[in-house]
């Protein structure tokens, strides 16, 4: 039975050596994703969407207004994810200088 190491600065840190040959060598990948609704000042603009449904399904693209926020779904699956807490989802647009 081998002793799984994580690669990289793991291995260093821990000691830990690998018992896999260089055909056997794992590659680890990571990536930085983008942080949707984040972004500081916002700027203000029209709101014309409907207001966010919790638990409703949004597809890809669709716009709903949510705590006076213009907000645009950008990913499938979303099964009604609160635009505030998930901005994996979503993608805040601007504030709203209006409400529909």
């Amino acid at each position: 039975m081998h002793r799984l190491c994580v690669y990289g600065l793991l291995i260093g840190l821990l000691g830990c050596k690998s018992a896999a040959s260089e055909s056997e060598t794992m590659v680890l990948r990571a990536e930085i994703l983008p942080t949707y609704g984040t972004q500081g000042e916002l700027a203000t603009g029209s709101c014309l969407a409907p207001e966010f449904i919790e638990g409703k399904f949004y597809t890809l693209g669709t716009q709903v207004v949510h705590q006076g926020k213009l907000y645009t779904a950008v990913h499938e699956n979303n099964a009604g994810y609160d635009p505030a807490a998930w901005a994996w989802f979503w993608a805040v647009q601007h504030q709203c200088d209006d409400q529909p």
